[in-house]
């Protein structure tokens, strides 16, 4: 597990994928909007932001849940729907609209991608109102809900960016 995490979420250049595309670098969807990593032609570039000692710091984040709303500072159109505001998910999502939990079932292995459900899911249109570049079982808490003292979680609006780091959170099953 490499020490610090830091996720960008240049909101603007990532979408979901309304088909399954793990391995792919680039996509549509079936609304015409498209996404593309860095390693595809025309993808977006990256550049490192440290915010852990500028940002705001995330408290509640435990072991699958959510916390928010926080303001995105700029209002940022998800398909049709106009956001003002995010909210952020231990497992290294945000979603729209309201919170959520989005939790792994620990079974890999369709229609679950790392024990999680394939997204978009038909059965739950909530919970499709998500960006998740990074989403994993992770935990701020350990077992029995006492906090991992290193795990901690930042934003920072800079411009018309939305800048999340997720810092030293362990995987659920690494949490001692």
């Amino acid at each position: 597990m490499k020490k610090r995490a830091l996720l960008f979420l240049a909101l603007f250049g990532l979408m979901l994928s309304a088909h399954n595309a793990s391995a792919q670098n680039q996509g549509t969807d079936r609304f015409g909007y498209e996404w593309k990593t860095s390693a595809a032609p025309g993808g977006p570039t990256y550049d490192w932001i440290d915010i852990s000692t500028t940002g705001t710091a995330i408290s509640g984040l435990g072991d699958d849940n959510s916390v928010g709303p926080f303001s995105l500072g700029f209002t940022f159109t998800y398909y049709w729907l106009n956001f003002t505001e995010i909210y952020v998910g231990s497992n290294g999502y945000i979603s729209f609209g309201s919170g959520f939990n989005i939790a792994s079932n620990g079974v890999a292995g369709p229609p679950r991608f790392n024990g999680f459900k394939t997204l978009p899911d038909s059965t739950d249109s909530p919970k499709n109102n998500i960006i998740a570049p990074f989403l994993a079982d992770l935990s701020f808490t350990r077992t029995g809900g006492t906090p991992v003292p290193t795990a901690k979680a930042y934003y920072q609006t800079i411009g018309t960016k939305f800048v999340l780091s997720f810092i030293s959170v362990p995987y659920f099953n690494s949490a001692p």
